[in-house]
């Protein structure tokens, strides 16, 4: 605003890039969506930016602009940088992924729960924590350990997942997100 006040003709360059610049540390849009979309290397996505001359102006364009990304920039072992390249593959791998789950909510109710006292009351919400051997440990809201279940979860899951006490002592899981949360057994939905 300063800047069109005084008469810079280059200030009208970065109308609307305000809240990219303060929040991502770039003026370039571009940038700044590959920055809100996890892709957290600056320096890097500013260069893929500018090496790729991209324009794209949300975050569908951004997918297909990767899907797309010309191969002597995405088979370059040292591309967008060296040191952020493994940062760049696992970005773009989730981008793919995500474009193919559809998400939605998924219950399961769990009747195989040990709890280290009383059960909490019916409706409680619970916190979940993997354990990584088919159990997950429960907690109260206030991180009181309170039990554990038994439940084979995905360790690398991309939803949202809450559990809410039920009746007789069991547990009800609820998960936000693509069908990517157990490792065996399905969930209902």
């Amino acid at each position: 605003m300063y800047e069109q006040a005084q008469g810079n003709l280059a200030a009208d360059l970065v109308i609307g890039t305000a809240s990219a610049a303060l929040e991502a540390g770039t003026l370039s849009l571009p940038s700044a969506i590959l920055l809100r979309s996890g892709f957290d290397h600056r320096s890097a996505a500013i260069k893929a930016v500018g090496d790729t001359n991209a324009g794209f102006i949300d975050t569908a364009e951004m997918r297909d602009w990767v899907k797309n990304l010309d191969p002597f920039f995405a088979d370059d072992p040292t591309w967008p940088t060296e040191s952020s390249r493994a940062a760049w593959t696992e970005f773009t791998r989730r981008l793919r992924v995500r474009g193919r789950r559809r998400w939605g909510q998924h219950v399961m109710d769990v009747e195989a729960v040990e709890w280290d006292d009383e059960a909490p009351a019916d409706g409680e919400r619970l916190r979940v924590r993997d354990d990584g051997s088919g159990t997950a440990t429960l907690w109260s809201p206030g991180f009181d350990r309170l039990g554990t279940i038994r439940v084979d979860l995905k360790m690398d899951r991309e939803g949202v997942l809450h559990a809410v006490s039920g009746t007789d002592g069991t547990v009800q899981l609820r998960y936000r997100g693509p069908d990517d949360w157990l490792n065996e057994a399905k969930a209902s939905t």
